[in-house]
């Protein structure tokens, strides 16, 4: 699969090699049209089947059949592993290759499932997918556990947190946020928070303040990275009893609702 080059500027005379010419001419269009059909479509690659060795699979592509070592019975997925031109930030889909293979997703290398629920791929309506960052692979979403007779994803319940910082906090990046959907803030200390560490964040973050001390989120403060940062357009407080939901866009988190 070719890679995207950055185009070259040649100086007047220059020579171009005929790897230069392949580069440009050739791998760099096929590149931008690789998800893109005849008519303009959104046309992704088919499954390529990958098997399992020793509990990890090297992707290549955005979507995988999986099977089993061997052909077993049954294994056990752990690791996903970025294969070449790939990168950090794709998002990946995965599906049973072989129905008498039962694979079955599991933490325990660099996957993060949703509440650390296992995915079992026995059936063929089965899907699950994961975006690559920090070094692990992220649970996006599951389909069903049954049939696709009611047309609806499974949900599982999101991970919370509860913190108790006794000081205002830059960067913030308590245990467990990197796989938190609620983050509830249980102290009796009125605190400041300057930025989530965004690499560890789920990029959809809802914050619920059930102790008495007000959290006031400082808007676009320099006390934590840039990216790390909020975009309120002014400071916010969020009381007791209160909530905030924050998305991460454009490089910053963002108030979606309170």
């Amino acid at each position: 699969m070719p890679v995207w080059v950055a185009p070259k500027s040649y100086s007047a005379d220059a020579v171009l090699t005929a790897s230069e010419k392949n580069i440009h001419d050739r791998d760099n269009p096929n590149v931008l049209k690789t998800s893109i059909d005849d008519l303009g479509n959104l046309s992704p690659p088919g499954s390529q089947e990958l098997t399992i060795a020793t509990g990890a699979i090297t992707v290549v592509q955005n979507h995988h059949g999986v099977d089993t070592e061997a052909d077993a019975a049954t294994d056990d997925l752990t690791t996903i592993t970025l294969g070449t031109d790939t990168r950090s930030g794709m998002i990946i889909f995965l599906v049973a290759q072989d129905l008498s293979h039962v694979v079955t997703i599991k933490e325990g290398g660099n996957i993060e499932l949703q509440d650390g629920h296992d995915f079992v791929m026995d059936t063929v309506e089965k899907v699950i997918a994961f975006q690559h960052r920090a070094a692990a692979w992220y649970e996006l979403f599951r389909s069903p556990v049954g049939s696709m007779t009611h047309n609806k994803l499974t949900m599982v319940n999101p991970p919370l947190v509860s913190v108790s910082p006794a000081v205002s906090q830059n960067d913030y990046a308590p245990g467990g946020l990197a796989t938190a959907s609620f983050l509830v803030f249980d102290g009796a200390t009125a605190v400041n928070i300057t930025g989530f560490d965004q690499t560890l964040v789920n990029h959809l973050l809802f914050v619920h303040v059930a102790g008495s001390g007000n959290i006031t989120f400082k808007h676009d403060d320099s006390g934590s990275a840039a990216a790390n940062r909020f975009q309120l357009g002014t400071d916010t407080t969020v009381a007791t009893g209160s909530g905030i939901l924050f998305a991460y866009l454009a490089t910053r988190w963002r108030r979606i609702s309170s």
